[in-house]
Protein backbone atom coordinates (compact mmCIF):
# COMPACT_ATOMS: atom_id res chain seq x y z
CA UNK A 1 0.00 0.00 0.00
CA UNK A 2 1.50 3.34 -1.03
CA UNK A 3 2.47 5.70 1.79
CA UNK A 4 -0.78 7.64 2.50
CA UNK A 5 1.02 10.66 4.01
CA UNK A 6 3.13 11.10 0.89
CA UNK A 7 0.07 10.63 -1.35
CA UNK A 8 -1.74 13.37 0.62
CA UNK A 9 1.30 15.66 0.30
CA UNK A 10 1.20 15.26 -3.48
CA UNK A 11 -2.57 15.74 -3.61
CA UNK A 12 -2.50 18.86 -1.41
CA UNK A 13 0.17 20.50 -3.56
CA UNK A 14 -0.83 19.40 -7.06
CA UNK A 15 -2.30 22.80 -7.97
CA UNK A 16 1.12 24.48 -7.49
CA UNK A 17 4.04 22.09 -7.07
CA UNK A 18 7.00 23.75 -5.36
CA UNK A 19 10.02 23.93 -7.66
CA UNK A 20 13.65 24.40 -6.53
CA UNK A 21 13.81 27.60 -8.59
CA UNK A 22 11.22 29.16 -6.26
CA UNK A 23 8.58 29.42 -8.99
CA UNK A 24 5.82 26.85 -8.44
CA UNK A 25 4.80 24.58 -11.30
CA UNK A 26 1.10 25.26 -11.72
CA UNK A 27 -1.26 22.56 -12.91
CA UNK A 28 -3.98 24.93 -14.05
CA UNK A 29 -6.68 22.28 -14.20
CA UNK A 30 -6.40 21.98 -10.39
CA UNK A 31 -5.69 25.64 -9.57
CA UNK A 32 -8.78 27.20 -8.05
CA UNK A 33 -7.11 30.35 -6.69
CA UNK A 34 -8.66 32.64 -9.33
CA UNK A 35 -12.23 31.28 -8.94
CA UNK A 36 -14.94 33.04 -6.93
CA UNK A 37 -15.21 31.66 -3.35
CA UNK A 38 -18.51 29.75 -3.85
CA UNK A 39 -17.35 28.08 -7.06
CA UNK A 40 -13.87 27.45 -5.60
CA UNK A 41 -15.27 25.29 -2.77
CA UNK A 42 -17.40 23.26 -5.17
CA UNK A 43 -14.57 22.64 -7.65
CA UNK A 44 -12.08 21.83 -4.87
CA UNK A 45 -14.40 19.18 -3.46
CA UNK A 46 -14.76 17.66 -6.94
CA UNK A 47 -10.99 17.66 -7.41
CA UNK A 48 -10.24 16.19 -3.97
CA UNK A 49 -10.91 12.56 -4.98
CA UNK A 50 -9.07 12.90 -8.30
CA UNK A 51 -6.05 14.51 -6.63
CA UNK A 52 -6.05 11.80 -3.96
CA UNK A 53 -5.95 9.12 -6.66
CA UNK A 54 -3.18 10.96 -8.53
CA UNK A 55 -1.17 11.25 -5.30
CA UNK A 56 -1.61 7.54 -4.59
CA UNK A 57 -0.62 6.68 -8.17
CA UNK A 58 2.54 8.84 -7.96
CA UNK A 59 3.60 7.19 -4.68
CA UNK A 60 2.86 3.74 -6.15
CA UNK A 61 4.99 4.59 -9.20
CA UNK A 62 7.87 5.66 -6.95
CA UNK A 63 7.66 2.62 -4.67
CA UNK A 64 7.29 0.05 -7.44
CA UNK A 65 10.31 1.65 -9.16
CA UNK A 66 12.45 1.10 -6.08
CA UNK A 67 12.22 4.57 -4.52
CA UNK A 68 11.00 4.98 -0.98
CA UNK A 69 10.57 8.28 0.76
CA UNK A 70 11.59 8.79 4.35
CA UNK A 71 11.08 11.90 6.41
CA UNK A 72 14.04 13.95 7.58
CA UNK A 73 13.14 12.95 11.14
CA UNK A 74 13.28 9.22 10.26
CA UNK A 75 16.60 9.71 8.48
CA UNK A 76 18.05 11.55 11.50
CA UNK A 77 16.88 8.76 13.84
CA UNK A 78 18.41 6.05 11.63
CA UNK A 79 21.66 8.01 11.30
CA UNK A 80 21.87 8.34 15.09
CA UNK A 81 21.22 4.62 15.57
CA UNK A 82 23.76 3.67 12.89
CA UNK A 83 26.39 5.92 14.49
CA UNK A 84 25.90 4.08 17.78
CA UNK A 85 27.11 0.87 16.08
CA UNK A 86 30.37 2.36 14.79
CA UNK A 87 33.31 0.43 16.16
CA UNK A 88 31.23 -2.39 17.61
CA UNK A 89 32.73 -5.71 16.65
CA UNK A 90 30.63 -8.79 16.03
CA UNK A 91 30.49 -11.36 18.83
CA UNK A 92 33.41 -13.74 18.96
CA UNK A 93 33.36 -17.44 19.82
CA UNK A 94 36.66 -18.59 21.27
CA UNK A 95 37.78 -22.21 21.06
CA UNK A 96 39.98 -23.45 23.90
CA UNK A 97 42.03 -26.61 24.40
CA UNK A 98 40.13 -28.92 26.76
CA UNK A 99 43.39 -30.23 28.25
CA UNK A 100 45.38 -27.07 29.05
CA UNK A 101 42.81 -24.28 28.54
CA UNK A 102 44.89 -22.31 26.00
CA UNK A 103 42.92 -20.29 23.45
CA UNK A 104 43.24 -21.92 20.04
CA UNK A 105 41.02 -19.89 17.77
CA UNK A 106 38.57 -16.95 17.66
CA UNK A 107 35.62 -17.05 15.26
CA UNK A 108 33.47 -14.03 14.37
CA UNK A 109 29.78 -14.85 14.74
CA UNK A 110 27.78 -13.06 12.08
CA UNK A 111 24.60 -15.07 12.56
CA UNK A 112 23.69 -16.65 15.88
CA UNK A 113 22.47 -19.94 14.42
CA UNK A 114 25.55 -20.61 12.30
CA UNK A 115 29.30 -20.08 12.38
CA UNK A 116 31.05 -20.33 9.02
CA UNK A 117 34.71 -21.29 8.71
CA UNK A 118 36.87 -23.31 6.40
CA UNK A 119 37.70 -26.88 7.39
CA UNK A 120 41.36 -26.13 6.70
CA UNK A 121 41.23 -23.45 9.40
CA UNK A 122 40.02 -25.97 11.97
CA UNK A 123 42.49 -28.66 10.87
CA UNK A 124 45.38 -26.24 11.16
CA UNK A 125 44.64 -25.45 14.81
CA UNK A 126 47.21 -27.16 17.02
CA UNK A 127 47.81 -26.81 20.72
CA UNK A 128 51.32 -27.01 22.12
CA UNK A 129 50.27 -28.66 25.38
CA UNK A 130 51.77 -32.01 26.54
CA UNK A 131 48.39 -33.80 26.08
CA UNK A 132 48.81 -33.75 22.31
Amino acid sequence: MPNPDLAKLFADNAHALPHPSGTPVRLVQFDTSTMPPGLRDEVESQHANTLGEIGTALVNLMETSGYHAVTTQQLDEWTTKAAAFDGIRPPIASIYCSACGDKLLDLNITRPERINTRATTLRSVRCQCPEE
